[in-house]
């Protein structure tokens, strides 16, 4: 399957930065990414059902979380 658009959540801002930096080197250009970044792990584990929810809601048919 050909990716078009990576959502990232991240733990923290320095993750955020360092991805930033990286997914353009490692992506196709026409790849697009949105990083979500969180105050820490609890952070993030704490809003992960309401976002997976959500992304339920808007995602196409063909797209697919991984972990």
């Amino acid at each position: 399957m050909k990716i078009e658009h990576l959502e990232v959540l991240v733990e923290e801002p320095s993750m955020e930065v360092f991805l930033t930096a990286l997914l353009p080197r490692l992506l196709d250009t026409k790849v697009t990414f949105t990083i979500h970044t969180h105050q820490g792990k609890s952070d993030l584990l704490q809003k992960l059902a309401p976002k997976l929810r959500a992304y339920a809601k808007w995602l196409p048919e063909n797209a697919r979380i991984r972990d």
